[in-house]
Formats: structure tokens, C-alpha cells, sequence
């Protein structure tokens, strides 16, 4: 499936002809054919296989619960997406491109959530235990983030870990889907904030945004670990 969903993404790139010149999103043109065009071929893929599975439910749904206080992690990462967010260049950019931007980035989170978190996880579920599923979806999604995700090697190679942790927390804390989709969909448009309109020639993420993301898996990580030994939820 994954190799399928890659290819379908691939495939409508080469079809619109990554018109990208530059690192950013210099116009809403741009958003549309190098940002959303791919992941709505994706999303087609996302969406078909799950239900021919008759799994769909399994991969939108999360029945495993978990503590409350594990909502900080869904809240932290949301106050981090506000702090790194670059809200003068989105004004500068303008409303019709930031709402293009706004609307691709849930769409590309709704597209690899529904893989990631959605179909990875529930395959990994029919063979491992709990522990294995949280590490192996965490290594899948890596490796996917570091090929689809924004920005330079070093910002894209941050992103792809620190969002393997964080949203796998995320599906576990809200029940499903919906608060994964929305985090990744606010870390994208942080992200891409900093590089869109005339500000495209900049790479999306700073360094110092993704150390701090990475900080906040970290301290997930660590959260999880202690919670597994010592047998909390």
C-alpha cells in the first residue's frame, strides 16, 4: 500500500511539473500544483484502501485510551506551531494565499495521516505489541516525512522524527484521527509560513524551530518509556 500511495503521489508531481523555482511557495499556482495536487492523488489512495480492507474504522478510530494529562503533549505542540508561525509573512502575502496555504496543508496532513497514523498503525496492530507498534509506526513515518516533508535535509530530517512521536501521542489522546490531522496541518503551515509569497527564496523551518519540536518528542519519548515500565497509562 505504502509503495502504491508513493507512486500515485509521485506520479501527479511528474504530471504537474513541480513548478517550484524556488525553496518556498511563491503563489497560490504554486501551493496547488507542488503542494495539493499530489497528496488529493494521494488522499484518493489513503482513503480506497482502507475500506477495501474493511478496516476503515480500525484506521480512523483509536480505542486504546490513555490518562488525561497526556493532552499536554496535543497543547505543546500547538503552542509550538503559534510561537514558530510567521504571521508577518502570511500578511504579506496576502489572504488568498495564506487560505490556499491553510487548505493544502490539511489536506496534505489529512493524505499522510490516514497512512501514517491511520493504515501503518492498524497493520503494525495485527503483529505486534503496543510498545513495537508506537516504534515502528514512529521509523515508517520517518522515513516517509524525510522524503515528502518540507524544508532543507537537516529541518526535514527534525520533522520526520519529532512528528512520528508527537502525533502517534496524538492519535492516542484523541480517539482517532481528528487531532493528528489537525496538529500536522498547524506544523505544516507554521513551517511553510516562513517561505511563502515573496519570501519563497528562504527554505521553510529554522533550526532553531525544529530543535525545539525534536525537544518536545524527546521529552514524549521519555514519558512513554517511564509509562510503559512503570505500567501507567
Amino acid at each position: 500500500m505504502l509503495l502504491g500511495w508513493l507512486t500515485v503521489i509521485g506520479l501527479v508531481s511528474i504530471f504537474y511539473g513541480l513548478d517550484r523555482g524556488t525553496a518556498g511557495l511563491a503563489d497560490a499556482r504554486v501551493v496547488r500544483s507542488d503542494l495539493l495536487a499530489p497528496h488529493v492523488g494521494g488522499l484518493v489512495v489513503a482513503a480506497l484502501v482502507p475500506a477495501l480492507w474493511g478496516r476503515a474504522r480500525d484506521v480512523r478510530t483509536e480505542r486504546r485510551t490513555v490518562a488525561r494529562t497526556w493532552w499536554l503533549v496535543p497543547a505543546a505542540v500547538l503552542a509550538w506551531a503559534v510561537w514558530a508561525l510567521d504571521v508577518g509573512t502570511l500578511r504579506a502575502a496576502g489572504p488568498g494565499l495564506t487560505l490556499t496555504l491553510v487548505v493544502a496543508c490539511l489536506v496534505v496532513a489529512l493524505d499522510l495521516e490516514l497512512v501514517l497514523r491511520g493504515f501503518v498503525v492498524t497493520f503494525l496492530r495485527d503483529r505486534w505489541d503496543e510498545p513495537s507498534v508506537a516504534v515502528g509506526s514512529v521509523l515508517v513515518s520517518g522515513a516517509v516525512l524525510l522524503l515528502l516533508g518540507p524544508g532543507d535535509a537537516p529541518v526535514r530530517a527534525g520533522y520526520a522524527v519529532a512528528a512520528g512521536v508527537l502525533l502517534y501521542c496524538a492519535r492516542r489522546v484523541g480517539a482517532g484521527l481528528l487531532a493528528p490531522v489537525l496538529l500536522h496541518a498547524a506544523i505544516l503551515v507554521a513551517l511553510w509560513s516562513q517561505a511563502v509569497g515573496d519570501a519563497a527564496l528562504r527554505a521553510p523551518g529554522r533550526v532553531v524551530d525544529v530543535v525545539v519540536l525534536l525537544a518536545l518528542a524527546a521529552a514524549t519519548a521519555v514519558a512513554g518509556v517511564l509509562a510503559v515500565r512503570r505500567g501507567w497509562r
